[in-house]
């Protein structure tokens, strides 16, 4: 996506909002992968913040913003590369 930006710079070569998908699921990609299985299951020595329910919470927070970064990005596929 960064080489896209860099050969196509205009805003009518590559529309630049196009990169808010690839933002959202690294940010989702970060957040699934900071809750351990442990604080899922409920067996970590510490509670923490929230405890396992804030734990699971947090982890389908990070799957629906994946899975939302997805469907996007296959709108931006299908509606501005494909059709055309």
């Amino acid at each position: 996506m960064i080489d896209a930006a860099v050969t196509y710079q205009t805003q009518e070569q590559m529309n630049h909002a196009f990169h808010t998908c690839g933002v959202f699921s690294t940010i989702a990609f970060f957040m699934i992968n900071a809750v351990s299985n442990g604080q899922v299951r409920g067996d970590t020595y510490g509670e923490g913040c929230f405890g396992r329910t804030g734990a699971r919470l947090w982890l389908f927070m990070g799957f629906m913003m994946m899975f939302g970064s997805l469907i996007g990005s296959i709108w931006i596929l299908f509606g501005a590369y494909v059709t055309q």
